[in-house]
């Protein structure tokens, strides 16, 4: 099966996942208009949650928070994506977007090889130089910028 990992590098969880995200196990706790999610075994505000660990045990709803799309075997309605109950007593529910996975970039932000990240880098100190010496100048020539256009 082709499932996402649950640690990533170090002792981070992975934000990784696949196809409908129902093998998610990242940390997401927000949605995406930014409410936070109420945890997977409470009750409240929302005690419609049909949704918990005995009825969904391999869908990491364990006693937290955190954004899930828990699926069985047999089930045709599936969200797209990860979601959760809110604690707004207004939204009872909503998408969530695993962190790092824009809507532009499906993919999420994550350079491949680590020479790029490198030359990213580079890149990115050379740019912030470039502006620095910039403001330096601007800084330095201010009276003459001034005297020339006349104020």
């Amino acid at each position: 099966a082709n499932t996402a990992s649950n640690v990533g590098s170090g002792s981070y969880p992975s934000e990784a996942c696949t196809g409908n995200c129902a093998d998610y196990r990242g940390v997401q706790t927000r949605t995406r208009s930014g409410y936070l999610c109420q945890r997977w075994d409470d009750k409240t505000p929302h005690n419609t949650n049909p949704y918990n660990s005995t009825a969904y045990p391999l869908s990491g709803l364990d006693g937290n928070n955190y954004c899930r799309n828990p699926v069985k075997t047999d089930q045709t309605n599936v969200a797209s994506t990860i979601w959760c109950f809110t604690q707004s007593k207004e939204k009872v529910w909503e998408l969530c977007t695993p962190i790092g996975v824009f809507a532009a970039c499906p993919g999420g932000y994550k350079v491949g090889s680590q020479t790029m990240r490198d030359i990213l880098k580079v890149c990115a100190y050379i740019i912030w130089g470039v502006a620095g010496l910039w403001l330096i100048l601007v800084a330095c020539l201010h009276r003459r910028v001034m005297l020339a256009i006349g104020l």
